[in-house]
């Protein structure tokens, strides 16, 4: 489980290791590479991470109360699933541009395969010893919602990779206290 600053974690920790997987071989500055909106015309990068959605996710819910000590429980953690879209800056001129976006998105695409788990206990919102991995996975989303992504932000499509970080588990700050069991009665009756 994990405290509510893990979204932020999860963010600086993917921008961090796309620096360390394309700096200075594919993009020579780290700096270079940004948490940005597609959207802002001012920021000055090449590779621009966007966190464009988070979801609810079902598919890893926990329902149990989790134990504080012998006299509370914790109600269980909300469990999200993040989305990601990597893109490169349309306002840049660079010679050979395709062939530029093509080789920094295949060296992602081959980093985040190499490396398909976060280890949680490296970030610094996680706070329990049996916190759960989290797995990026390339998303496959159809053309036409690539599309809808683009004409928010009323850019032309370009090219860009989208990931699926999950399960972010944000832990609960309600508390209920939890009575022991002292006393235990037991009936029997007979067959007739």
């Amino acid at each position: 489980m994990a405290q509510f600053s893990i979204i932020s974690d999860v963010s600086s920790y993917m921008m961090n290791q796309l620096r360390n997987a394309l700096c200075p071989d594919i993009i020579n500055i780290p700096e270079k590479i940004m948490q940005v909106s597609p959207a802002d015309k001012n920021a000055d990068y090449v590779l621009g991470l966007y966190l464009f959605d988070m979801i609810d996710s079902g598919e890893f819910a926990q329902y149990d109360m989790r134990v504080v000590d012998e006299n509370f429980l914790r109600y269980p953690p909300k469990t999200l699933t993040l989305y990601y879209m990597l893109f490169i800056n349309s306002r840049l001129t660079v010679t050979s541009k395709a062939s530029d976006e093509q080789r920094i998105l295949g060296r992602i695409i081959q980093y985040f395969h190499d490396n398909p788990i976060i280890d949680c206990k490296k970030l610094n919102a996680c706070v329990d010893s049996d916190a759960v991995d989290l797995n990026i996975t390339l998303e496959n989303m159809k053309f036409e919602d690539k599309i809808k992504i683009w004409q928010a932000f009323s850019i032309p499509v370009q090219l860009a990779l989208f990931l699926r970080v999950a399960p972010i588990m944000i832990s609960s700050e309600r508390i209920v206290p939890a009575k022991r069991v002292t006393e235990a009665e037991f009936g029997f009756s007979g067959k007739k």
